[in-house]
């Protein structure tokens, strides 16, 4: 795992003291972390533990996770990109933002200083990759939108904990 880890404090700028303070379990292409303290007997009987960390891609490179980004997000320093208000509502869609042409790169996506997530610069624009679980509650996201707007132009702290900090 260490392997896979290596290029995180560069790209991002996590402290491996950070990531040390997790254990990783990969499961085909996914990792996933927890808790370095965890232990189970019988760690077999878990269809799967913790919270999903990243991919495994084609080049051997984790690709972060946007809850592992929205966990470490005091912790990451590099690769952040705030986005506008006009902006929140096509991210949270998952959808491509055509407006915002970068190195093809992942990035931190945040909102108001709060971490949504992550993306990918494409040459379309930049990439969505909010949890589809999330996306799937268009309602409360249009709702969330708009309380955002009447919210002094920006979200509320009721908002953004019941919908983007999990």
């Amino acid at each position: 795992i260490k392997m896979l880890l290596k290029n995180l404090p560069a790209e991002f700028g996590i402290e491996d003291r950070v990531l040390d303070e997790f254990k990783y379990i990969i499961k085909g292409n996914d990792v996933f972390f927890i808790n370095r303290n965890w232990n189970d007997p019988h760690p077999e009987i878990f269809d799967r533990v913790g919270l999903r960390f990243g991919t495994i891609n084609k080049e051997n490179k984790i690709v972060l996770s946007s809850h592992a980004a929205q966990v470490l997000s005091k912790q990451i320093t590099n690769k952040i990109l705030e986005i506008k208000k006009e902006e929140l509502s096509t991210y949270l869609k998952g959808e491509t933002i055509k407006s915002i042409h970068l190195p093809k790169e992942q990035y931190i996506v945040k909102f108001d200083k709060y971490t949504l997530g992550t993306a990918v610069s494409t040459s379309d624009g930049l990439k969505s990759q909010f949890p589809r679980a999330f996306r799937t509650q268009a309602k409360w996201n249009s709702v969330c939108i708009s309380l955002c707007s009447l919210a002094h132009g920006s979200c509320g702290q009721e908002v953004r904990s019941s919908t983007w900090i999990t």
